[in-house]
């Protein structure tokens, strides 16, 4: 495996390009859902909202970057929020796969809304949203916390409970 810069602190423009995917998600996925009803990209925008707040509460509050520049953005924003935890626990900590329930939740609703969609009145439109949809979760966000998030990552060196669990030379150890 070739060796990566840990950043102490990742460029200014990172969060824009880290949490495009996500940011492109709620957006297909929120339209998605009103298509459908109107009124439901509201309960699914509050349900993002809930489950970006859990992560800054238990994970983020801990990280080593914490009030500094993480590739998301997050660390500032936890410190706008929330008290310091500790980042030992952090680094100590185990991810489960029922952990991302949530983030699964956030492009599986919509997909299957979208797919719904398409069997009761098929639109191109909807045909290339879900496929867009199908491709951010899957290969979007795959790029930017394996080609530049967590490759870079210093809380990732020191201990990461999500590194641990999506590292697969670590599962068979």
């Amino acid at each position: 495996m070739r060796e990566s810069t840990v950043y102490e602190r990742f460029p200014r423009w990172s969060p824009l390009v880290s949490n495009l995917p996500s940011i492109l998600v709620a957006g297909i996925g929120a339209f998605l859902l009103a298509r459908l009803y109107i009124w439901l990209f509201l309960p699914y925008l509050a349900f993002l909202a809930w489950s970006e707040a859990r992560v800054l509460r238990h994970s983020c509050v801990d990280c080593a970057y914490y009030g500094g520049g993480c590739a998301f953005g997050k660390g500032r924003l936890c410190a706008l929020l929330f008290k310091k935890g500790d980042p030992e626990r952090f680094a100590k900590a185990t991810a489960r796969w029922t952990d991302l329930v949530p983030d699964f939740l956030a492009f599986l609703g919509p997909l299957g809304v979208g797919i719904a969609l398409l069997v009761w009145d098929f639109s191109w439109l909807v045909l290339g949203l879900v496929l867009l949809l199908g491709l951010v979760s899957s290969v979007g966000n795959g790029v930017v916390r394996g080609s530049f998030a967590c490759r870079h990552c210093r809380q990732r060196a020191i201990g990461c409970p999500a590194a641990r669990l999506f590292d697969r030379t670590a599962a068979g150890s």
